[in-house]
């Protein structure tokens, strides 16, 4: 699994404008610094462009274990009570208050 890297979008602009000023000046080449990004970033283009194509492919051994070691380490704490915490128990909706008002 590929970590995402988020840059700032000043670094992010920066690098736009380096790219267009090379593309105008005739010079398209990547730098050897940029390379791996670049090769990323291909991979997961044609990984989306496969699975538009062919649809979904079967989970892999490696993919199933990187889903269990996130589900591990969750931890949520379960509130059973998380309705009585939300709502004024104290009060009485409408209809329920007509129930016994009838009698």
């Amino acid at each position: 699994m590929t970590e995402k890297r988020l840059l700032p979008e000043a670094l992010r602009l920066k690098i736009i404008e380096a790219c267009v000023k090379r593309v105008e000046n005739g010079n398209s080449q990547v730098d050897e610094k940029y390379k791996s990004l670049l090769a990323e970033i291909e991979e997961e283009k044609a990984s989306e462009d496969f699975v538009v194509n062919h649809g979904v492919l079967q989970a892999q051994e490696g993919d199933i274990k990187d889903e269990v070691s996130l589900m591990n380490s969750i931890e949520e704490e379960i509130d059973f009570d998380n309705d009585e915490n939300e709502v004024c128990m104290t009060e009485l909706s409408p209809t329920m208050r007509s129930v016994y008002e009838a009698n």
